[in-house]
């Protein structure tokens, strides 16, 4: 195979993965619930149970990397190491941290992973 060809290939795998990486994260983004969900009983973060359904959000540590839920649900998992983040971070997201919209989650993300 000459140089040509693979300078072909390669711009076509960097690409694929830059598109792959572009539309991964634009479904991070586009996720929004139903804000209309009913309330029931779920459990919360920490294993507990929580007589009434919070529409809230929590982002939290999940394995070394920050999680997102929804009405104690995963929603969606980051590619967001917590080992980089400073101490105080890392403990709030160990307890997780609430928010009441998916503009503050947004935000926090972006917080996080600058």
């Amino acid at each position: 195979m000459n140089l040509k060809s693979r300078i072909w290939i390669l711009g076509g795998l960097l690409s694929i993965s830059l598109l792959l990486a572009v539309f991964s994260t634009a479904a991070v983004f586009a996720f929004e619930p139903d804000a209309a969900a009913s309330s029931e009983s779920a459990s919360t973060l920490a294993g507990e149970t929580n007589n009434t359904m919070s529409d809230k959000y929590v982002i939290a540590d999940e394995n070394g990397k920050i999680g997102v839920y929804y009405m104690g649900e995963l929603i969606y998992l980051t590619d967001i190491s917590t080992t980089g983040l400073r101490a105080v971070d890392r403990d709030l997201l160990g307890r997780g941290i609430e928010t009441s919209s998916y503009e503050d989650v947004l935000r926090l993300l972006e917080d996080f992973g600058s």
